[in-house]
Protein backbone atom coordinates (compact mmCIF):
# COMPACT_ATOMS: atom_id res chain seq x y z
CA UNK A 1 0.00 0.00 0.00
CA UNK A 2 1.97 3.02 -1.44
CA UNK A 3 1.24 6.34 1.32
CA UNK A 4 3.29 8.81 -0.16
CA UNK A 5 5.72 9.37 -2.84
CA UNK A 6 8.69 12.27 -3.03
CA UNK A 7 10.45 12.39 -6.79
CA UNK A 8 13.77 14.10 -7.36
CA UNK A 9 13.76 18.02 -8.28
CA UNK A 10 15.99 17.49 -10.92
CA UNK A 11 15.89 14.01 -11.87
CA UNK A 12 12.28 12.86 -12.07
CA UNK A 13 13.78 8.92 -13.17
CA UNK A 14 14.49 9.25 -8.77
CA UNK A 15 11.13 8.38 -7.25
CA UNK A 16 11.30 7.52 -3.59
CA UNK A 17 7.70 5.90 -2.08
CA UNK A 18 6.94 5.04 1.40
CA UNK A 19 4.77 1.78 1.87
CA UNK A 20 2.58 0.81 4.84
CA UNK A 21 -0.40 1.33 6.60
CA UNK A 22 -2.03 -1.13 8.99
CA UNK A 23 0.61 -3.55 8.94
CA UNK A 24 0.21 -4.42 5.15
CA UNK A 25 2.58 -6.95 3.60
CA UNK A 26 5.97 -5.51 1.31
CA UNK A 27 5.96 -2.31 4.00
CA UNK A 28 8.68 0.01 3.95
CA UNK A 29 10.49 2.45 2.21
CA UNK A 30 11.34 2.06 -1.85
CA UNK A 31 13.68 3.66 -4.66
CA UNK A 32 13.78 3.45 -8.32
CA UNK A 33 16.21 5.39 -10.73
CA UNK A 34 14.99 4.54 -13.90
CA UNK A 35 11.08 5.66 -13.76
CA UNK A 36 9.54 2.91 -11.80
CA UNK A 37 10.69 0.15 -14.30
CA UNK A 38 12.58 -1.49 -11.07
CA UNK A 39 12.20 -1.16 -7.77
CA UNK A 40 14.67 -1.58 -4.79
CA UNK A 41 13.73 -1.85 -0.99
CA UNK A 42 15.80 0.95 1.10
CA UNK A 43 17.82 -0.63 3.42
CA UNK A 44 16.96 2.02 6.25
CA UNK A 45 15.89 1.21 9.48
CA UNK A 46 12.48 0.86 10.87
CA UNK A 47 10.66 1.01 14.39
CA UNK A 48 10.31 -2.57 15.71
CA UNK A 49 6.66 -3.62 14.32
CA UNK A 50 6.22 -1.26 12.65
CA UNK A 51 2.69 -0.59 11.27
CA UNK A 52 1.90 3.19 10.31
CA UNK A 53 2.32 4.93 7.23
CA UNK A 54 5.91 6.86 5.67
CA UNK A 55 5.35 10.20 4.28
CA UNK A 56 8.33 11.75 2.79
CA UNK A 57 9.60 14.68 1.79
CA UNK A 58 12.77 15.76 -0.10
CA UNK A 59 15.28 18.49 1.04
CA UNK A 60 15.08 21.63 -1.79
CA UNK A 61 18.91 22.68 -0.98
CA UNK A 62 20.68 18.99 -1.31
CA UNK A 63 17.94 16.38 -2.95
CA UNK A 64 20.17 13.79 -1.79
CA UNK A 65 18.82 14.02 1.43
CA UNK A 66 15.00 12.59 1.94
CA UNK A 67 13.34 13.22 5.22
CA UNK A 68 11.06 9.79 6.23
CA UNK A 69 8.59 10.49 9.18
CA UNK A 70 7.71 6.62 10.33
CA UNK A 71 3.93 5.97 12.04
CA UNK A 72 4.51 3.47 14.49
CA UNK A 73 1.07 3.15 15.28
CA UNK A 74 -2.92 2.37 14.05
CA UNK A 75 -4.47 4.86 16.61
CA UNK A 76 -5.14 8.52 15.65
Amino acid sequence: MAMDLAIHPTNPDIVFVGCGNLNSRGKGLYRTTDGGQTWAKAGAPFPQGFGGKIMLDIHEADPQLIYASVGNSTNS
